[in-house]
């Protein structure tokens, strides 16, 4: 048990081995390693226990923390693509980096530290290709993703790859983008400067718009110049796929209503009044241009039979969760939360979709009715947990009791 134990901690370090979610979630786990012609080792306590060592054992990967597995595993991104789908859900989300060096010196945009509160650590696969995935392997979602950081890319590669996701998954895309805000990921990127990642944005933008034209074309901007180009296939959506862009301040709000289809946000509690003032300048930035407005709401979620099962099982990590963002700057500024003492369930749950199926319901419609929710994107599940097994269970109960009441009414989650 102590030699194999040691051999597969080493192997630990050298590969990832999605052996803990499958742990988690009870599956059966079959694990062919041979252990210098030993033999096949299959024993997933076994490993899980080398993996909990491992993680935190010192050495060349002794920061790495593997708290993603469920997002990199093809088998559970395809599983958990797929049941959403058949449950009913309209939308699945992809996130966007590149990459996110240890040391960050930029300036985070949303905590007053200026520091990074994000889970840096674990693996990311890169989005335009996890898309791709999650398309190829599901027939009816729609795949969005949240956001992608247009500057990051070339914009004619760019409209290339996104023309293709669209023909290949039939329409089923829509494109999250935003500015990003990490200067040492632009810099790695080879994108700089970073300073005028919003002009980069617009004019890539500009490209994109006629990229996807159809018509041969050239340009001559600040940064990219292009000669009699065409490029073929164009979306399957005309003249192009929708564009949710991302943003919580003046700036970028008012730029989602000139530029996109839809305003998307964070999960983050919400003022009632400071949030109408940025609902009410979306629109009006939307309205000057003819465009349509549509508000896409990210919340927390969580639901089971019980409340109290719900408090027991969301909540705790939901606070844990908030005070994490709440020491690094991001909610001080919210009126009920000025210390760290306020962060009780009572003042937090109103902030969450949480509890049975009827509070989540009447929850949906509050956000609906007072705070002009098109959209809805859920999260039910932060880094830490809850545990997946529990999650699926949640997803699957929302999808049964609290998405029929919604479907009849065509508000998308």
């Amino acid at each position: 048990q102590a030699a194999k134990l040691e051999a597969v901690e080493q192997l630990a370090h050298r590969r990832l081995v999605v052996v803990e979610e499958a742990c988690a979630l009870q599956w059966q786990v079959d694990i062919d390693i041979d252990l210098d012609g030993r033999g096949p080792l299959a024993q997933p306590r076994l490993l899980h226990m080398a993996f909990q060592r491992a993680l935190h054992a010192p050495g060349r990967h002794g920061r790495h923390r593997f708290e993603h597995v469920l997002e990199v595993d093809p088998a559970l991104m395809r599983g958990f693509a797929r049941s959403v789908e058949a449950m009913g859900y309209d939308y699945c989300t992809i996130s966007d980096h590149v990459m996110i060096p240890r040391d960050i010196e930029a300036k985070y945009p949303y905590s007053d530290t200026g520091e990074f509160p994000g889970r840096a650590g674990g693996d990311r696969h890169e989005q335009l290709t996890t898309v791709a995935f999650v398309a190829a392997k599901t027939s009816k979602l729609r795949l969005v993703t949240s956001v992608t950081v247009v500057p990051h890319r070339a914009p004619v590669l760019t409209a290339k790859i996104l023309s293709t996701i669209d023909v290949l998954s039939e329409g089923r895309f829509t494109w999250g983008i935003g500015v990003g805000w990490c200067k040492e990921e632009f810099d790695a990127i080879g994108t700089e400067p970073f300073e005028e990642r919003g002009g980069r944005f617009e004019e890539g933008m500009e490209v994109l718009e006629k990229a996807w034209s159809g018509q041969r074309f050239t340009f001559e901007g600040k940064y990219f110049q292009y000669r009699d180009v065409l490029l073929t296939p164009t979306p399957f959506q005309k003249p192009r796929p929708e564009l949710w862009l991302g943003g919580m301040f003046p700036k970028t709000i008012a730029r989602a209503g000139r530029l996109g289809d839809g305003w998307c946000t964070d999960p983050f509690p919400l003022d009632a009044v400071v949030w109408r003032e940025k609902v009410n300048l979306y629109r009006k930035s939307a309205a000057e241009q003819g465009r349509p407005s549509q508000v896409v709401l990210m919340r927390d979620a969580w639901v089971s039979p019980r409340r109290e099962e719900a408090d027991e099982v969301f909540l705790s990590e939901a606070i844990r969760e908030l005070l994490f963002y709440f020491r690094f700057g991001i909610v001080a500024h919210h009126p009920d939360f000025k210390t760290e003492a306020d962060f009780t369930p009572d003042r937090m749950r109103k902030h969450y979709v949480t509890g049975t199926p009827e509070d989540c319901i009447r929850q949906l419609e509050m956000y609906e009715r007072d705070f002009g929710a098109d959209y809805f994107v859920l999260r039910f599940r932060f880094p830490q947990g809850p545990e997946p097994k529990k999650v699926l269970d949640a997803v699957r109960l929302f999808g049964k009791e609290v998405l029929p009441h919604f479907r009849q009414r065509g508000t998308a989650v």
